[in-house]
């Protein structure tokens, strides 16, 4: 793959993943139609991003959103309780 071409695919997938860090859901068409390609297009890159580990959600009539990430919970360090 040429290395051009290979920089449009990750331009376009970091366009869909701003889009989607809006919040809310859309579908491979309004996705595909803001990057400027098909909504089969869009599916494949999906596919991939995930695979590359992004947390995106997706369902048949509700659209394509970012899952949000788990807080990870900070416990306070333990104190020290020794007593004399």
């Amino acid at each position: 793959m040429p290395k051009w071409f290979a920089s449009e695919i990750k331009k376009r997938r970091e366009c869909v993943l701003d889009l989607l860090c809006v919040g809310g859901a859309f579908s491979s068409r309004q996705l595909g139609d803001a990057v400027g390609v098909s909504p089969r297009t869009i599916h494949r890159d999906i596919t991939m991003m995930r695979a590359d580990g992004h947390r995106i959600e997706g369902a048949a009539g509700f659209g394509y959103m970012l899952r949000p990430r788990e807080q990870r919970i900070l416990w306070p360090a333990e104190e020290n309780t020794e007593s004399d």
